[in-house]
């Protein structure tokens, strides 16, 4: 069956709260530092632009490419039922990378007042800038609108290239190949 239309909702829809980022795309002076053309019209949520659907899209091969020349960090909230973590994480593992024996599916953490707290599951690989998958815990498709303080510190560690499952400089580990 093809693709449903766009929603048509004028505003917000069910799934976030679009108010707000919906007033900033549209302001002029963001508009002209996106480059977006005076002539288009203002940006809405599920706007009707005649998007195309691949469906035979595939985000291995491209991992596959980008693994030896960039960092990748692969993250999904694991309630998120459009982009779910298994999908994600079998995405990643289709690479073939070793994984590092002490990073495998081991829980990565975040301190909050009340102490250092789980906050999803992280697999490292072995790839020579290094490639990562996580999960957030309790968040859905939207990851930092769920868990803004533990997006920060995952998105900090990895620009920062510090340990992903604990923060601070990075220890050498074991390494396993990945099961196919």
């Amino acid at each position: 069956r093809p693709p449903r239309p766009a929603l048509q909702m004028k505003g917000n829809v069910p799934c976030i709260d679009t108010v707000g980022g919906t007033a900033y795309l549209n302001r002029d002076e963001v508009r002209k530092a996106l480059h977006i053309k005076d002539f288009l019209p203002p940006w809405t949520i599920c706007a009707d632009i005649g998007y195309f659907i691949n469906n035979s899209f595939s985000a291995p091969p491209l991992y596959n490419i980008m693994k030896d020349k960039y960092k990748i960090l692969v993250y999904n909230g694991d309630t998120d039922v459009s982009c779910n973590y298994i999908m994600g994480s079998r995405s990643v593992d289709a690479v073939g990378a070793w994984i590092e024996r002490d990073k495998d599916w081991v829980a990565w953490t975040v301190s909050k007042a009340t102490g250092v707290q789980a906050a999803g599951w992280l697999t490292a690989y072995q790839t020579g800038p290094g490639m990562y998958f996580l999960t957030a815990k309790g968040a859905g498709h939207l990851v930092p609108q769920w868990k803004p303080q533990e997006s920060l510190e995952m998105l900090r560690r990895f620009l920062a290239d510090e340990d992903m499952q604990h923060g601070g400089p990075k220890q050498g580990g074991n390494v396993t190949p990945a099961s196919k």
